[in-house]
């Protein structure tokens, strides 16, 4: 877990330097959605069937950077869309999964919009998730702490 955390603590602070958010933009919550099976072809879909399928096309998109992360984790950021892209490595329990996150600001407002597919157990899926979700709002606390800091 404590891999995890570090992981995309790393990754969505990096995502967050480099998309300049405005002074004065409010952090509200994310959205998680989670699908046990191929999504359906929609605004709510990760785009792709698949773990597998997501990377492969991720792999040879231009502009997307790949890294292999503490713990195994696959890490893809593609900056031109705002999006970071999380796969955990065969060994972990929610092993094949991805996880999107898109860092949106619309009208100031930043929101972290989450979805994933995971073919593993329901309770492991859930786990990894939650995980997640906990660590948007570490990042948004300390964005926001950040903010408050450098306030006059």
């Amino acid at each position: 877990m404590m891999k995890a955390r570090c992981l995309a603590n790393f990754c969505a602070l990096t995502i967050l330097c480099g998309f300049a958010l405005s002074a004065t933009a409010q952090f509200v919550g994310e959205r998680p959605q989670v699908s046990s099976t191929a999504p359906p072809a929609d605004k709510d879909s990760i785009g792709y069937p698949d773990a597998k399928s997501a990377l492969e096309a991720l792999e040879k998109k231009p502009g997307v950077k790949i890294s292999i992360k503490e713990g195994g984790w696959t890490v893809a950021e593609d900056k031109a869309v705002y999006t970071l892209w999380s796969f955990p490595p065969a060994s972990h329990p929610a092993y094949p999964a991805v996880v999107k996150r898109i860092f949106l600001n619309e009208n100031g407002i930043l929101r972290i919009d989450m979805k994933a597919i995971c073919h593993a157990k329901k309770e492991e899926c859930d786990t990894m998730m939650g995980e997640f979700q906990a660590e948007n709002r570490r990042l948004r606390e300390a964005a926001v702490a950040g903010k408050t800091k450098a306030s006059p």
